[in-house]
């Protein structure tokens, strides 16, 4: 939905856009196999990122020319100035959105050598991922805004993983180092640089010309960079003072915005020059430009002779001021400049910025600078904003250098260690698990071949409820014992239940000869399911301060990790209610009737009022109860899929249960979901209802991008459409992921 109302708002979001979900162009995808295991992974969300990211490229190209480079944006604004600055050997794509499934398909059509993130690019399943690639991994230009370091801090039980698979972390400055090791990264592995921007500063002087030729009105320019809504109405309000010889020029930071500014002008009593419509002005006439195309703004600093910085008077950041100090113009901005606070911190500290309270004070300063008395205060201003920026640079070419040197360290350590030729019964050892790795990689292929010719579903389906099984059960039988009783009082017991074939009267029987008072029954998989609780009298609710401890500590972290329970909100997404709340199910359905989840859902989602919140942080609750709400959401959508499926309308059970499926696809609920979407697909192309077929198809391949038989019979469902176009891409990434599949099991 946010993608679509870009694309009506702001356009650009069209292009490309099945990139966001790990699937990509054929020649995108050719080029990205021939780069594979060669390229760096740099990523960057918009524009001031790209440019950080840019002349981290350059730089690095400088130490290693050969280098080549997989660069993802996330705004297509982004994208442009990417697409202009990069080489032809490296290849431009949107980062994939933060979904399992997503990012695992980019990275077996990327498999970087490291990964690159810039500035508060945290995206824990796109960084995990990386990690289990083999890639190293660093954030650049690191730094945590004032409204993030409290969120970071108080859910350090979950990015505390994240950040630990960082390689290294280069903060801007002292503040964020220490904001970074709050939520959870390591002092060994942060290191304080200093700002990037200060070395992605660079004058444009063919575009100062071009936009001298723009504004043909002689005298001086003031400037509004970066503009939102209210501070062009102040620039306008001073500009009404300011002397005849002075133009006033307003680029907005959202051209899409200009209709909005230009209307402002006119009310204004200005007339209005806007460079997207290639107007002249009239030289005669007190005219305001609106430059509303982008790429030009570093022309316009070069040109102009005082600048105010956005973003920082009527909204909270504030954008880049290093680019105007660097072509030495005396340079203004608001209260809020958060977003480059060492930038700032370095710039007053030599005296090369001025900062203002409000409008009234941004006036006085400007009319101050434009008068004759105060120009020779502003030039001086600007000459040490220049010296400042000069005196800060270099810090990209020492941050290039330790990245390319931890790369090479661990590459040349990987080389070196299979090397054991002096112990020979290692080598023995080493021959028999050699061959012994290549007869299991053969029958691999047989049994893959062999299962997905059969398209042996129900086998598939059975082997993924096991390994889910084998990997969760055991952890979270172990785990709730400790839930239920957080401080020691009480027994706690819980008992796992298998419900296949159980009837109705035989789970009533389990439940009235469990020993506690008030139990409480979690479905972990579809037919897995548990009684918790506490035996005895003690009546206190499991406390929430106490389970985010459990999470915190590194072992329980670990293994509910290693059971696919990473963080809290997975794990009660399983919990179903109390033994009351389930009292009425026995009530409508026969004593033997089979359990099913579905008999015990109740008119609303279980509400979480059995958790004691006292004591915890109010956001750090707010946050955790809605992400579990949330999870629970998941699980409604899979149950009343279920209803809706036995009534027969099974298009309708579909878009449930994709709705569970791309929000959390590992969900063991959903694991008999994929097989019965496979069947029915089967069984619509048999009665001729392709289209029904086509939906069930398109479902699997979104929650499983890598499995190739739901994607060869979505491009056969397609072609049947007359899609030809879509069934040949679907087609070739077939083709591909088997070729890669072929690759693999050769090494």
């Amino acid at each position: 939905p946010s993608f679509l109302t870009r694309m009506l708002r702001r356009g650009g979001y069209r292009e490309r856009m099945l990139d966001r979900f790990g699937i990509y162009p054929r020649d995108i995808a050719a080029r990205l196999k021939e780069l594979r295991g060669r390229a760096v992974w740099v990523h960057a969300v918009s524009v001031g990122e790209v440019q950080v990211a840019l002349q981290l490229l350059r730089e690095w190209r400088k130490a290693q020319p050969d280098a080549v480079f997989c660069f993802s944006t996330t705004s297509s604004t982004g994208w442009k100035i990417a697409k202009a600055g990069l080489d032809e050997r490296d290849v431009l794509i949107y980062n994939p959105l933060d979904f399992p499934n997503f990012v695992k398909s980019a990275f077996r059509m990327v498999a970087p050598r490291a990964l690159v993130l810039t500035e508060s690019e945290i995206w824990p399943v796109f960084i995990r991922r990386a990690a289990k690639s083999g890639a190293k991994v660093f954030l650049i230009n690191a730094r945590v805004s004032d409204r993030s370091a409290p969120r970071y801090a108080k859910t350090k039980w979950f990015f505390k993983d994240v950040f630990s698979l960082f390689d290294r972390i280069f903060a801007q400055s002292e503040l964020d180092r220490l904001r970074l090791l709050a939520a959870g990264a390591t002092e060994d592995k942060v290191t304080v640089t200093g700002s990037f921007k200060f070395d992605v500063a660079k004058r444009n002087e063919a575009k100062e010309r071009e936009l001298s030729d723009w504004i043909k009105r002689p005298g001086r320019i003031l400037l509004g960079a970066s503009t939102w809504p209210g501070e062009d109405e102040a620039l306008l309000e001073i500009y009404k003072s300011l002397a005849d010889d002075v133009t006033l020029v307003i680029a907005p930071r959202h051209f899409e915005k200009a209709d909005a500014v230009e209307a402002n002008i006119r009310s204004a009593g200005f007339g209005c020059v806007r460079r997207s419509r290639s107007e002249i002005g009239d030289a005669a006439r007190k005219d305001v430009y609106l430059a509303d195309t982008t790429g030009e703004l570093m022309g316009l600093y070069g040109i102009a002779h005082a600048v105010f910085v956005g973003k920082s008077l009527c909204e909270h950041g504030s954008q880049n001021m290093i680019e105007p100090c660097l072509c030495g113009k005396p340079t203004v901005v608001g209260p809020w400049t958060e977003n480059f606070r060492p930038v700032m911190s370095d710039l007053k500290e030599r005296d090369a910025i001025v900062q203002v309270a409000d409008a009234k004070e941004l006036g006085d300063v400007v009319r101050k600078w434009f008068s004759a008395e105060g120009q020779a205060e502003a030039a001086a201003l600007g000459e040490r904003a220049a010296n400042a920026v000069a005196a800060r640079r270099g810090v990209v070419p020492k941050c290039v250098e330790e990245m390319r040197s931890i790369i090479s360290s661990s590459e040349d350590a990987s080389k070196a260690a299979p090397e054991h030729g002096s112990d020979r019964k290692w080598n023995l050892l080493k021959h028999c698990s050699w061959w012994a790795a290549i007869l299991a990689a053969a029958a691999a292929v047989v049994a893959f071949s062999k299962l997905h010719t059969k398209r042996d579903w129900e086998k598939v389906s059975a082997q993924a409820r096991e390994e889910y099984r084998f990997k969760s059960l055991d952890t979270i039988i172990e785990f709730l014992p400790r839930l239920e009783d957080p401080e020691g009082r009480g027994v706690a017991l819980s008992k796992a239940l298998d419900v296949k074939d159980m009837t109705m009267a035989s789970f009533k029987k389990e439940l009235d000869s469990f020993p506690c008072r008030d139990a409480h029954i979690w479905m972990v998989g579809e037919q897995d399911w548990m009684i918790t609780g506490r035996k005895g009298d003690a009546g206190d609710k499991p406390k929430l301060a106490s389970m985010l401890e459990l999470f915190d500590d590194e072992s329980t972290f670990e293994s509910l990790a290693k059971a696919q329970c990473a963080t809290l909100p997975d794990f009660f997404a399983s919990y179903a209610g109390n033994r009351a709340q389930f009292a009425d199910a026995f009530k409508v359905n026969s004593p033997s009737s089979i359990v099913r989840p579905e008999y015990f859902v109740t008119e609303d989602i279980p509400k979480l009022d059995w958790i004691d919140t006292s004591g915890v942080d109010e956001d750090i609750r707010d946050i955790v109860l809605k992400e579990i709400r949330s999870m629970q959401v998941v699980r409604r959508n899979v149950i009343e899929g279920n209803m809706i499926a036995q009534r027969g309308n099974m298009d309708d059970a579909i878009e449930k249960w994709s709705a569970a499926m791309l929000r959390n696809p590992n969900d063991p609920m959903l694991l008999d979901r994929l097989h019965r979407l496979a069947v029915n697909a089967a069984t619509f192309q048999k009665v001729g209802n392709i289209k029904a077929a086509t939906k069930c198809y398109e479902t699997m391949v979104c929650v499983r991008p890598s499995d190739v038989t739901a994607i060869e019979e979505y491009a056969n469902c397609l072609r049947q459409l007359g899609e030809k176009e879509l069934s040949d891409d679907a087609m070739a990434r077939a083709k591909f992921l088997r070729e890669l599949s072929n690759e693999k099991d050769e090494e």
